[in-house]
């Protein structure tokens, strides 16, 4: 009998040692050893996001012992359905993901089809804080900010589509400035400047480092812009400078919010703190590595990151709302 008590008691050994360690509660460094990492991204390859997703990604890999972290790029409903995806994933440590930041709008506002809580997930991180400007293209003839303001027929500005940040923060940006602006959906990134270059719109409201190429090639000029005094000092005016109602500033501190939280990274609600530490740690020490930095100079987009807590805490506040401020956005989406 004593030998077969000896397998039995090696079997039941084996299924308690080594893989009690791989459960979420128990991250250890090797944990991630050998694994992938689904890095699910909600918009289509070739954005702004996929290309932060991306490089972080690699370097992502490097300091979490052995992972691997591939892309999923999973778009729709202005974001929300990779959101959605992320949200219901399993809180292992093996899916992380990054979307729009309009989403917050679109949670504050109710948006259909939105299963996700941004309260609830585990945040990991924000890559990068990013000035937000009004671009026209140098075709429309408008020279200023005071040119748009009298102009006395509607003009046609891009946008992503509904939910997205542009889309909504054009929409703040109308009501605050009462500019007689429509949009056009369907028109993000590339896609925008190139309608511009074609006439078929006048600009677009969106993040600086997207459309800077636009700007130094000489084919767009900034006419305004939020967040953006370390880029433009005094040569182009900040929205600030021209909104004094109380409405209009609860908008400009909502852009100002997701304008420094560019760039996010979460995991699912519910992901074991020690994962979700050491996830942090490597997203932390990517954003950090000089080899990441040289790259993000060289692709001349920036990095300025937050970990963690901070991030969990300005999500938080951007969602909570008094019920004017709250009022004051839902008039404004529903123009």
């Amino acid at each position: 009998m004593r030998p077969l008590l000896l397998v039995i008691i090696s079997l039941l050994t084996a299924c308690d040692g080594p893989d009690q360690d791989m459960g979420p509660g128990r991250a250890t460094e090797d944990f991630f050893a050998g694994r992938t990492i689904t890095y699910i991204v909600a918009t289509n390859p070739g954005g702004g996001y996929d290309t932060y997703a991306r490089l972080v990604a690699r370097y992502m890999e490097k300091h979490l012992g052995g992972a691997n972290v591939r892309i999923r790029n999973v778009p729709g409903a202005g974001n929300i359905v990779g959101a959605n995806q992320l949200y219901v994933s399993e809180p292992d440590g093996l899916t992380i993901g990054t979307f729009n930041t309009g989403l917050i709008y679109a949670q504050l506002l109710r948006r259909p089809g939105i299963r996700f809580d941004l309260s609830e997930l585990s945040w990991i991180g924000k890559a990068a804080s990013d000035a937000r400007v009004l671009i026209v293209s140098r075709e429309s003839g408008l020279r200023s900010i005071e040119d748009l303001l009298d102009q006395d027929h509607p003009l046609l500005f891009g946008s992503s589509g509904p939910g997205s940040a542009s889309h909504n923060e054009t929409l703040f940006l109308k009501k605050m400035l009462d500019l007689d602006v429509r949009l056009v959906n369907g028109l993000g990134g590339n896609k925008a400047q190139m309608s511009m270059l074609r006439g078929e719109i006048v600009g677009i409201f969106a993040s600086y480092s997207a459309l800077r190429p636009f700007v130094e090639s000489g084919s767009g000029i900034v006419l305004l812009h939020i967040n953006g005094q370390h880029q433009f000092g005094d040569t182009v005016p900040s929205a600030e400078s021209l909104v004094h109602d109380e409405a209009g500033a609860v908008l400009l501190s909502l852009i100002r919010t997701t304008a420094a939280l560019g760039r996010l990274t979460a995991a699912p609600p519910g992901t074991g703190p020690e994962v979700l530490a050491r996830l942090r740690s490597a997203y932390a020490a990517a954003l950090a590595d000089p080899g990441l930095l040289a790259e993000a100079k060289r692709l001349r987009i920036p990095i300025d990151p937050l970990i963690g807590g901070e991030v969990a805490e300005m999500v938080s506040a951007a969602l909570d709302l008094t019920p004017r401020e709250l009022a004051a956005l839902e008039t404004v989406s529903s123009d």
